[in-house]
């Protein structure tokens, strides 16, 4: 379920867009650095890092401390962690520890570097090392929950999110990490707790209402999904696969319209994304409702995703031969059913087999309005 849940890795004890980082108010620093990490911040909340990364250069072309401009690189080097740009920020880490050894932001950079990394042991060495140089920090010990989490230790995770809580009753990241270790664990009520609050506390915080959603969808709860989903757009009207999780919810609710129009969106944003092209693709072949219907929309994209996952994905295969099917090429569509077949068993091939027949009849496949929704994630 991991990968499912949205986990809060904000550089700060998070009061909201306007504050800066807990520890800013205890460097020697000017207003306009300050005005500067507090302007990265925001950015950072709203998974802007291109320019959080900008605002923390910039603030460090006004000639900091010492002490300042190594939480200047260990801010910036939390956002090439977050973005995936490993080498900066490895880079980034090691200047903030070679200014600063004794100050803690470093080592939490470099403990982010390794956990994203999935060097857990190293990462742990880290994250320990910060805490020993700053044992009142609570987004330290959020970030060791992190970790934890990740390794499955869910349980010992808790445990740090209510230490993390405990110094800060007031920082949201805290109840999403404790929200997500209870989402893993099956503790639905008690995640929606978590989310709910960090929401009252940081009405910006979006990774509460991406999970809150995923509870909800798995309840079947769809206006409730929309609505958070909906929320979390408003503030990140970038994140494609928020679009295409969505485009589920209605789908579900049997609002082919408003889910095709969702995951063409999603696309505009990650033009590269197999699995929304498939959603796609499916929709635009089998739907329920004759208007949504484009065979050759849905070939254009079946073949999209299948060339993306270079032709090794049955499903994108399935699905390509359904297009062909709508698109009136019965030949295609039998050959490649064929070939998507040789990857199914169970109830799945006994279904595929069902198209196949069709194919050869010369009838394309539409489901029912009564077909349950697909997940709102790809299956592993």
């Amino acid at each position: 379920m991991r990968r499912n849940i949205c986990v809060a890795l904000s550089l700060t004890c998070v009061l909201g867009a306007s504050q800066v980082s807990a520890t800013v108010r205890i460097l020697d620093t000017t207003p306009e650095i300050s005005a500067l990490i507090a302007k990265g911040t925001a950015h950072e909340e709203k998974k802007q890092y291109d320019q959080a990364i900008f605002d923390f250069s910039e603030a460090l072309l006004l000639k900091p401390t010492p002490l300042v401009a190594a939480e200047l690189y260990g801010l910036r080097g939390s956002e090439h962690v977050f973005k995936g740009d490993f080498e900066s920020a490895k880079a980034d880490a090691e200047e903030a520890i070679r200014l600063a050894p004794h100050y803690f932001r470093g080592y939490q950079t470099r403990a982010r570097l390794f956990g994203a990394e999935t060097k857990f042991d190293r990462a742990m060495t880290e994250i320990n090392r910060a805490i020993q140089l700053e044992p009142n920090l609570g987004t330290l010990y959020m970030d060791r929950g992190n970790l934890m989490s990740s390794e499955g230790k869910q349980a010992r995770a808790i445990a740090e999110y209510d230490k993390a809580i405990k110094l800060n009753p007031r920082g949201s990241s805290y109840y999403i990490g404790r929200g997500v270790a209870y989402q893993e664990m099956g503790r639905n009520e008690a995640a929606l707790a978590d989310y709910h609050q960090a929401i009252l506390l940081n009405p910006v915080a979006v990774e509460s209402y991406h999970n809150r959603a995923t509870i909800n969808f798995a309840r079947k709860d769809y206006p409730r999904v929309i609505a958070d989903l909906d929320r979390y757009i408003q503030l990140i009207p970038n994140d494609g696969a928020v679009y295409a999780f969505r485009a589920r919810a209605f789908i579900a609710q049997r609002n082919y319209r408003r889910a095709g129009a969702d995951l063409r969106e999603a696309i505009d944003l990650a033009p590269h994304d197999a699995h929304t092209l498939n959603t796609l693709a499916w929709l635009r072949a089998t739907c329920p409702d004759d208007s949504e219907r484009d065979g050759k929309a849905a070939v254009d994209a079946a073949t999209q995703a299948c060339a993306l996952t270079k032709w090794k994905d049955n499903n994108h295969l399935d699905t390509l031969a359904a297009a062909y099917a709508e698109a009136g090429d019965f030949d295609r569509a039998v050959n490649f059913e064929i070939r998507a077949l040789s990857g199914f068993s169970g109830q799945k091939r006994k279904d595929a087999e069902a198209r196949l027949a069709l194919y050869r009849e010369h009838k394309p496949y539409h489901e029912t309005r009564a077909t349950p929704a697909p997940s709102p994630t790809p299956s592993p």
